[in-house]
């Protein structure tokens, strides 16, 4: 069995659905019981049939979110995904062929992934690292002791990437795996000083913290 661990914030019927959609993608995606399946919701009277609702008592943070769901399972497997997805037929079958510790499917849709046939090694995020679908080993999860909480939203796959890293893993983008990634829908709901905060703030403490210069945004 692998844990799913999905985000979602249906504060509106369509963002709802744009969940609903993703997880009926999901589950006819593989043979029953292969999912152990988690969303965590931010609006906290939404629920979904068939699946685990869980609703965290703490302010948004992605990673952290990862983290707090993480520890809702005990699989072998974690992937942790944005709701904003619609899953191919036997996706996780062809990861799962390749045993690696650190994988992401690909998205149709990006360019920067469109020349991949195959396996490919690298870490570079939007293109090796599908932020919005990440797929590990709960053994390489722990051994990074979780993903890193600095960073609310934007960044959190760049934070990945850092930690990989630091502890000599690679990643590989699996191009037979395929999972379409319809783009970020709840954000563009939120109030522009929000946004900011998730988004520009996110990027500034990342490059501070590594010193990079991510979008050209100072880290000060």
């Amino acid at each position: 069995m692998i844990d799913i661990v999905i985000l979602s914030y249906a504060k509106t019927p369509e963002l709802k659905k744009i969940t609903e959609d993703c997880i009926d993608s999901l589950i006819s995606s593989e043979p029953l019981g292969t999912f152990n399946i988690i969303i965590l919701e931010s609006h906290k009277n939404i629920y979904y049939s068939g699946v685990k609702t869980v609703h965290p008592d703490m302010p948004f943070n992605y990673n952290a979110y990862c983290n707090f769901g993480a520890k809702l399972g005990k699989s072998e497997h974690i992937c942790f995904c944005n709701n904003d997805l619609i899953f191919s037929k036997g996706w996780a079958s062809e990861l799962l062929k390749f045993g690696l510790p650190s994988m992401s499917p690909k998205c149709p849709n990006n360019h920067l992934q469109s020349d991949f046939t195959h396996l490919h090694l690298g870490t570079e995020t939007s293109r090796h690292i599908s932020g919005w679908c990440i797929f590990l080993k709960r053994s390489l999860w722990d051994s990074i002791c979780g993903f890193d909480e600095d960073f609310e939203f934007w960044c959190a796959d760049d934070s990945y990437r850092e930690q990989l890293k630091y502890h000599n893993i690679n990643h590989y983008l699996v191009a037979t795996s395929l999972v379409t990634h319809l783009g970020s829908q709840t954000i563009n709901t939120m109030p522009v000083d929000l946004v900011n905060h998730y988004t520009k703030e996110q990027a500034r403490k990342y490059n501070k913290k590594f010193n990079k210069n991510l979008f050209g945004l100072n880290g000060n």
